[in-house]
Parts: structure tokens; C-alpha cells; sequence
């Protein structure tokens, strides 16, 4: 009876405040009885997972046995792998070939194509904008554009930032128009060029395709067109969108090996793509794409893990901050629904269920690569995976998931005292709170005992409240989570 009255009262707390709850959205769901049975088949098995089953208690002979086996089952030349738990890096190994036809093995200094994990790159970049007040999420971005850019079905519903960002845009990526523009080396074609030609009626890659049957930000339509335009966004609000990432992002976290093209790379350090063809491996070669914010970054996993690892820590790497804690919880907070099972979408973040564990990542692949990377917030841990193969995505998945595993059992107080990398540690907890955003002032209840703490665990008063991730707790237990912003 305590909790109920405790969860009733905080129902109150944003009455005489301009709050916005972010809850899931069900009313753009997929209907169950129209899943194909062998999703909804793997639906219904997550749903009876038990929460963070530890599938193997992996030490690190068993890591390292698991990944060198999927490389010769699945025939991926090279892999680099890397595990934090509690922001300290717990595994980090490389494996295998960079380059075959020279036998250039995998170390710290090997660059990869990242593929689709650019995205969020892109979506730091444009929400370094957001936080500084040059735009907000829900406004039209034809306000910002030289040229127009809406669905021609629905040319009276303006197409939104918040809208790219959730892949809910309603604008497609044309598969064949876009393979002909992949060359060898970077492309030449500059960024606004191909996005006016391509979503603008009468421009050379336009096609009514390019653009989605039902109305923007009513569906979840992936595309690479939608987000190389947030990079565009950037260059037409402030500066050339690669010397942003250079400027605000790059030189910020020491991300040194790092580029969108690979003019500014060192070739003797990047890993070439391959192809299994049944009895030997081809090259895919180095590509460029003009829609490069999108897919084309390339780094080190040393310099990726300093962005995985700032959004962790709420924007901050050391003494540099790239955003504040308010924007990065605002990215990683369920904007779009697309299946409140086991899909939700951040601000260029997926936000999934699976095998028993909610986990906020990223993946790319294509044409000789296949990455991941991510985090489970419930377990503290956070992994990367880069392969230079073309696989599917389960082929590296398990790697993943041996890596949250690993940092599962590991327990850095046991390892520090027994010399020995491994412990066990099974403390987490698993309630998923979701924020509320606030953008006026917090009122509390009088005559209560809630009260204010900000991410430090300090207590604050409601009234002097800046921008950032608060929570209200009463008898010693977490209520809610507060994001406040601008």
C-alpha cells in the first residue's frame, strides 16, 4: 500500500510544471496476428526468458576459444573485440588478418569501416547543435534547408529532426540508385549535391520510391538517406560537417584515427573487406558513398570505444564534455515504438530485447565488414565487435553476448586481490525507469520527504535545477528519472 501511495503522489509531482513523459508508443505497434510465425515465435521465447541469464560463465580461455571458433565456422579473416564493465575496460583483444593478401595481422592500430555505427556519430554531432539551441527536434526541416524536401504523398506534413533521427521520416533508401553510386576510393559527389538530387523531384537520382507509402512519423522505415541528411542539417546550420566532427567530437575524445574518408587515413593501417566465396576469400575493396554520414567513418576500435564510452558517462571523456548529460539521456530514451516487445528507437540508437537483455547498440554491414557495438545499462557493461567479413548479423552477435557474459562473472575487486582476471558478481538491478522530460520548472508535493539528486548522488533543490539527469527518491528508493533540458 506504501508503493502505490509513493507512485500516486509522484503522479503528481509535474502538474504545475511544462513536463513531457516519454512513455512507449503502442499505437504504431505491428499487429501480433499479423507477424510472421517465426517472429513471433522468437517474440514469445523472450518474452519467457528469465531477465540476464548468464548463458556460459566465460573466462577468458573460454572468450577466446568461443570468438577464434566462430571465426573458422563462419570464416571471418580478422576480429577486434573490446569489453568495459563499469567504465573500466575489462578485455580487449584482437584477432586474425587485417589484410590476407600480406598477412597483415589485427592489432590496436588497424582502422575499420564501421558501417551503420556512423549513425551515431552523425547523431552527436546534430544534437551538439540541438543543445546549443539552434533547433528543435520537432521542427520542420525545410526551415533550415536550401531546397524542399517532403513526401510528394503527403506534402502538407512537414518532415521533422526527430523524425531522422527515429528512422520515421518516411523517406527510403532506393537500393538500386544508391548502388551506383558506391566507387572505389572516396566519392566525389558532395553531400548536398546527391541529397538534393536525390529527394527533390526532377533531380537525377529522384524516384517517387525515394519516399515511403504511408505519411512521416507514422512508420520505421531504416534509411541511410535520412540520417546523411542530419550530417547535411549540420553543414547548412553551422560548418562543413566533417570539420564539425573533427572540432566538436574527434579532437575532443583523442579520437586521432579517426576520419569519413580515407584521404586522411593511413592505408597501411586499414583493414581491407572480404567476401567467403566456398573455398577462398575476395577483396571487396575500400568504398565511398556520397551519403557518408551514414556509413563511412572509419576508426580504430581504440578511438570508437571514446565514443561508445562518452555516452556512457553522460558526455564526458576526462576533462572534455562533447554533450550534456540532459542530451545524451534524450538519446537514449525511447522516442518511437516500433514493437513494444522488443524494439524501440533512440535518437539514431536502437534500443532492443534480446536473449534476456535490454540493450542500447548499433550494427553495420555491408560489402566485406560486419560491426557491432553497444551497451546494457541494467549490467554496466558495454562491447564492440569488428569483423572485416561479409556475414550476417548473428554470426557476430554471439560475440557480443559472450562479452556482456564475461563481464557479467567478472568482478574487479576479486581479480585485484587474487591476481587473476576473473570473479563472479551477480548484484545488478534490472528495473527500467523511463525519464521524464522537463523543460519548466519541478514542483514537489509540500510536506513530503522527496527529494532532488543529481546524477553525483548530491541532493539539489528543485529551484536550482540546471540542465542535466536528475532522480526523486523517497524512503530510499528511486521514483523517477528527470531529464532536464534548456
Amino acid at each position: 500500500m506504501k508503493l502505490l501511495a509513493v507512485v500516486f503522489a509522484v503522479s503528481l509531482l509535474f502538474v504545475a510544471s511544462n513536463a513531457q513523459p516519454v512513455a512507449p508508443n503502442t499505437e504504431n505497434a505491428m499487429d501480433e496476428s499479423k507477424r510472421p510465425d517465426a517472429a513471433r515465435e522468437m517474440v514469445q521465447d523472450m518474452r519467457e526468458v528469465k531477465p540476464f541469464p548468464t548463458l556460459v560463465r566465460y573466462d577468458s580461455a573460454g572468450l577466446d576459444a568461443l570468438i577464434r571458433n566462430i571465426m573458422t565456422t563462419e570464416h571471418v579473416p580478422g576480429v577486434a573485440t573490446w569489453c568495459s564493465k563499469d567504465g573500466q575496460v575489462i578485455w580487449q583483444q584482437n584477432y586474425g588478418y587485417a589484410r590476407l593478401e600480406d598477412s597483415m595481422p589485427v592489432t590496436n592500430a588497424t582502422i575499420w569501416t564501421l558501417m551503420s555505427i556512423s549513425k551515431t556519430v552523425t547523431g552527436s554531432a546534430i544534437m551538439q547543435l540541438w543543445e546549443r539551441g539552434e533547433f528543435d527536434l520537432d521542427d520542420d526541416v525545410n526551415d533550415y534547408l536550401p531546397f524542399d524536401v517532403r513526401n510528394p504523398r503527403f506534402p502538407d506534413i512537414p518532415i521533422t529532426f526527430r523524425m531522422l533521427m527515429t528512422h520515421t521520416s518516411s523517406i527510403r533508401d532506393n537500393g538500386t540508385i544508391h548502388s551506383l553510386l558506391w566507387i572505389h576510393g572516396d566519392s566525389p559527389v558532395p553531400l548536398g549535391e546527391y541529397l538534393e538530387n536525390y529527394l527533390v523531384p526532377g533531380g537525377i537520382y529522384y524516384q517517387r520510391y525515394n519516399y515511403d507509402l504511408v505519411a512521416p512519423g507514422t512508420n520505421y522505415e531504416y534509411s541511410n538517406a535520412a540520417i546523411s541528411l542530419l550530417g547535411y542539417l549540420v553543414e547548412v546550420i553551422e560548418d562543413s560537417f566533417p570539420v564539425h566532427c573533427q572540432d566538436s567530437i574527434f579532437q575532443p575524445l583523442r579520437m586521432n584515427k579517426t576520419s569519413w574518408f580515407l584521404a586522411d587515413l593511413n592505408a597501411q593501417h586499414l583493414a581491407m573487406g572480404y567476401e567467403w566465396k566456398g573455398s577462398h576469400y575476395d577483396s571487396t575493396g575500400l568504398w565511398g558513398m556520397p551519403y557518408y554520414p551514414a556509413a563511412s567513418l572509419r576508426a580504430n576500435v581504440r578511438d570508437l570505444a571514446q565514443h561508445l564510452t562518452v555516452m556512457l558517462q553522460y558526455g564526458t571523456l576526462g576533462a572534455n564534455r562533447i554533450l550534456n548529460s540532459a542530451t545524451v539521456e534524450l538519446m537514449l530514451t525511447p522516442h518511437f515504438t516500433v514493437d513494444p516487445t522488443y524494439w524501440k528507437g533512440g535518437l539514431t540508437w536502437h534500443y532492443q530485447y534480446y536473449l534476456g537483455r535490454w540493450l542500447w547498440f548499433h550494427d553495420g554491414g555491408s560489402s566485406g565488414y560486419r560491426t557491432l557495438y553497444g551497451f546494457c545499462p541494467a549490467e554496466g557493461s558495454a562491447f564492440i565487435v569488428l569483423t572485416n567479413a561479409s556475414s550476417e548479423l548473428n554470426v557476430i552477435v554471439p560475440i557480443a553476448f559472450a562479452l556482456m557474459d564475461y563481464a557479467l562473472e567478472y568482478n574487479s575487486e576479486i581479480a585485484s586481490e587474487s591476481g587473476v582476471q576473473e570473479g563472479i558478481s551477480r548484484s545488478y538491478e534490472t528495473q527500467d525507469l523511463f525519464p521524464t522530460i522537463l523543460r519548466g520548472p519541478l514542483q514537489l508535493p509540500k510536506n513530503t520527504s522527496y527529494k532532488v539528486f543529481d546524477i553525483t548522488g548530491r541532493v539539489v533543490m528543485p529551484e536550482t535545477m540546471k540542465p542535466g539527469i536528475y532522480f526523486i527518491g523517497t524512503d530510499d528508493h528511486m521514483i523517477q528519472k528527470v531529464i532536464k533540458v534548456k
